[in-house]
């Protein structure tokens, strides 16, 4: 691994989904190091996207990329990319993997941060089901061509949405919480700013 001083010349990215709850985080920990890489972009698929989401891209802090997130054009000139899309787009992720990989990308990672969803207790969910099918899109792809990569990232639940959106069902007046399931299941969870910290540090590795 590179030390923090060190600058990754040859390492180009490419990063989608820079202004939603965790992409926002991540785009804002590798604004903060975006002079250790020879490029650092977002990418986005329209030039105006109105006030308030343009007021969002202004406040990024990395070149701004516009273009189609399942054209290959939009990745050209780039060595990794980073998705962070929302769950409305995880579906189509697979268009996006084709068009990176067509573009010249060597590496990609997936946005499926969280859960280990291959895990027997997660895998059939309704929710996962798409990022399932991601991952086998990314295997093939890579089994296809083994000179292409991906890094899949795995930290349990984000600690502090349990609170945020009071998963628990913590209630303050009752001094108590409502079980959903095994009462006695036990769950990793990760703050998200050390999963953050995470990701900027796989691109000093390439």
């Amino acid at each position: 691994m590179q030390s923090d001083n060190q600058i990754s010349n040859t390492v180009t990215f490419s990063f989608s989904g820079a202004t939603g709850t965790i992409g926002s985080k991540i785009s804002h920990q590798l604004s903060l190091q975006k002079s250790k890489f020879k490029r650092a972009a977002f990418l986005t698929p329209l030039s105006d996207a109105g006030p308030k989401k343009e007021d969002r891209y202004a406040k990024v802090g990395l070149e701004r990329v516009v273009g189609s997130l399942s054209d290959s054009a939009s990745y050209t000139g780039f060595d990794i990319v980073i998705s962070a899309v929302g769950d409305d787009l995880c579906a189509q992720q697979h268009e996006f993997i084709d068009a990176a990989f067509k573009g010249g990308v060597k590496h990609f990672v997936p946005g499926e941060y969280g859960s280990d969803m291959e895990h027997p207790k997660c895998r059939d969910e309704a929710y996962f089901k798409d990022k399932v099918a991601t991952r086998r899109h990314l295997e093939k792809s890579i089994q296809e061509d083994p000179e292409l990569g991906y890094t899949y990232v795995m930290v349990g639940l984000f600690s502090e949405y349990f609170f945020e959106y009071n998963i628990l069902g913590l209630s303050e007046d009752k001094k108590s919480a409502t079980f959903i399931g095994d009462p006695e299941a036990r769950l990793t969870t990760t703050l998200s700013t050390e999963y953050v910290f995470l990701v900027s540090q796989l691109l000093s590795q390439h």
